[in-house]
C-alpha cells in the first residue's frame, strides 16, 4: 500500500511540473478609430507599465517602444520584452530561472502569467481609448 501511495505521489508531482510550448504574444492589435491609432505611444506605454505592475512584474523602459519586465515569484523568475507602438504590442520570452525552460518548452505557469498580463493590457488599452 505504501508503494502505491508513493507511486501516485510521484505521478502527481510529475503532472504538476508539465511543460508547454512558450507562449509569445505577437502583434496584438491596439484599438483604433476609423483606421487611425486611438492612443499615442506614451499612452500605450503607460497602460503596459500599469498592467505589468498590477500583475507583480517589474517593468523597465529600455527605450520608446520597448519595455523589459521581470517577475520574481517565490523561487521562479521570468524576464520578457514587451515591444509596442500605437497600433500593436508583442510579448516575447527572454529568460527564466526555475521554470524548466528547454528547447522552446517552459513550465505551464509561465504561459498563464503571460496570458493574464496580455488580458490586462488589452483591458487597459480599451479603457484608455474609451475615456
Amino acid at each position: 500500500m505504501k508503494r502505491i501511495l508513493t507511486i501516485i505521489s510521484c505521478l502527481l508531482l510529475l503532472a504538476a511540473c508539465k511543460t508547454a510550448p512558450v507562449y509569445n504574444v505577437s502583434n496584438e492589435p491596439v484599438n483604433s478609430v476609423s483606421g487611425q491609432p486611438a492612443l499615442s505611444v506614451e499612452q500605450v506605454e503607460n497602460v503596459i507599465i500599469g498592467a505589468a505592475i498590477k500583475r507583480g512584474w517589474k517593468p523597465r523602459v529600455v527605450n520608446t517602444g520597448l519595455i523589459e519586465a521581470r517577475l520574481d515569484l517565490r523561487q521562479h523568475t521570468a524576464v520578457i520584452n514587451i515591444s509596442y507602438s500605437p497600433t500593436s504590442y508583442s510579448i516575447q520570452y527572454v529568460d527564466s530561472q526555475n521554470l524548466h525552460y528547454r528547447n522552446g518548452e517552459i513550465h505551464r505557469n509561465y504561459n498563464n502569467w503571460i496570458t493574464n498580463l496580455s488580458r490586462d493590457i488589452q483591458l487597459g488599452l480599451w479603457q484608455e481609448a474609451n475615456r
